[in-house]
């Protein structure tokens, strides 16, 4: 190979990797930084790009230049050239070494012919090296930042570059990642139990949604949290049972029956057991028509999620309660599904009384058999006397002694101005001195905040 071929190589191989680098992407955020997570993807992605170069010594291209072990690769110098001569004292080491007393072996290259070919082949390899990793932390460089690369690449007093045989490329990789910001404990910790609950979309076959589930995992990996195939088959099983007493889940619930007579409530899972589930969910899928299956509930996964973290917190602080009893979970799940908004139950309330009253009038209105057959009783007159004689209008002073203004504009009978119209003034729930627990459409009427029943003073 003559000079100017060999020279050409680290320029060639420099300006192709660049190329290859130009399409790598990292995504950042409005003020330039980026997650961890993304570095770690980024570093996956420049590890592909050595892989895809060409060494023959290795199976993996040229991934040990990022290696932090010294390997072939790494011991590789600019400008150090291996020369013919260079080769015949290896080809003669080699021999020596192989060799035995009975049986001395001759070098393989003798001829400086052949030691100038393997010089330049070696060299060759180094100068393709060479190039790749200048490119890689030129790449690097150009997509992170060179606040971030700057002390890797440069001198100690910052006003020089640093040669490529000063540094190595996987101080470029661990700056990556240290330059990522950082998640909070409490963000991982919500990661980890968003995880647990995933929710299955079952639209969808069994198969994507473990595989969405696998993905959530490997992400929450980088973050270092492990959510290892038993907690994989939990979360299979969980939502198998969710989905099997829905109208949509006939089909689930046949698998459901089977993984639940096959393994028990604290069986440990492995890659056996969910090969064993999804084969069932397979077969259920292939019956089920996934249309009707409803969407997940983004809400009730929020709640799971909440409820979750306190749950975690309250096994953090008292690992022995974790298997107590179920009394507990049955408790939060109760509460979660009583989470109807204090405003929708007053409504229902109020609904219902509206309707008893309708059904009583109309019972008074219409006679009953019994009472068809016999001739009512003839009326009172307005002068004989009565149980609703006795009613009589308060006297000047009983009116409105709370001094309410709904008593006042309602005349004061001695009753509440709206449903259920039977509250006295001593208990008027429109008079604001009143300490007691008032319907909310009081509150509201009156303008102060609703509190519940079980929130205010006997």
């Amino acid at each position: 190979m003559d000079g100017g071929a060999l020279f050409r190589v680290r320029t060639d191989a420099r300006a192709r990797v660049k190329e290859e680098m130009r399409q790598l992407t990292l995504t950042k955020n409005d003020v330039g930084g980026y997650e961890y997570n993304a570095a770690i993807t980024l570093i996956k992605q420049i590890n592909r790009v050595l892989e895809q170069q060409l060494f023959e010594e290795t199976a993996d291209g040229m991934v040990g230049l990022g290696s932090e072990h010294a390997n072939t690769l790494t011991a590789f110098k600019s400008n150090i050239a291996i020369k013919k001569s260079d080769v015949k004292q290896q080809s003669i080491a080699e021999a020596a070494a192989n060799s035995t007393t009975s049986n001395t072996l001759a070098p393989e290259i003798t001829s400086n012919t052949d030691a100038q070919e393997e010089a330049d082949r070696q060299n060759t390899a180094r100068l393709a090296a060479i190039g790749v990793k200048e490119a890689i932390a030129a790449g690097i460089t150009a997509i992170v930042g060179d606040h971030i690369t700057n002390p890797i690449l440069r001198t100690a007093d910052g006003t020089d570059f640093k040669t490529v045989d000063e540094y190595e490329l996987h101080q470029l990789l661990t700056a990556i990642k240290e330059g990522a910001e950082r998640p909070s404990a409490a963000a991982i910790r919500e990661m980890m139990v968003t995880v647990i609950a995933t929710e299955f979309d079952w639209r969808e076959s069994a198969a994507t949604n473990f595989e969405k589930l696998s993905t959530a995992a490997a992400k929450a990996a980088t973050y270092g949290i492990t959510i290892d195939n038993s907690m994989k088959g939990l979360i299979v099983a969980a939502n198998v049972a969710s989905a099997a007493q829905q109208t949509w889940g006939t089909e689930l619930a046949e698998a459901q029956r089977k993984i639940k007579a096959q393994y028990p409530y604290n069986h440990v899972h492995d890659s056996t057991s969910i090969k064993v589930m999804m084969k069932l969910l397979a077969a259920a899928d292939e019956q089920r028509n996934r249309k009707e299956a409803a969407a997940p509930d983004d809400g009730e996964k929020a709640n799971l999620v909440g409820m979750g973290i306190d749950r975690l917190q309250q096994l953090l602080q008292n690992p022995s309660d974790g298997y107590a009893s179920e009394s507990a979970a049955e408790s939060a799940l109760a509460a979660t599904s009583d989470s109807e908004s204090s405003a929708e139950r007053s409504r229902h309330r109020g609904r219902e009384r509206k309707r008893e009253k309708k059904e009583r009038k109309q019972r008074r209105r219409s006679p009953s058999p019994s009472t068809s057959r016999t001739p009512s009783p003839p009326r009172r007159s307005r002068g004989s006397k009565s149980r609703r004689s006795k009613s009589r209008k308060p006297a000047e002073k009983d009116i409105n002694p709370t001094k309410c203004k709904y008593c006042k504009e309602f005349g004061g009978y001695g009753m509440a101005h709206a449903a259920p119209k039977s509250i006295p003034h001593s208990k008027c729930n429109y008079n604001k001195k009143w300490k007691g627990w008032r319907p909310e459409w009081v509150c509201k009427k009156i303008g102060i905040e609703y509190k519940e029943h079980a929130d205010c003073d006997d």
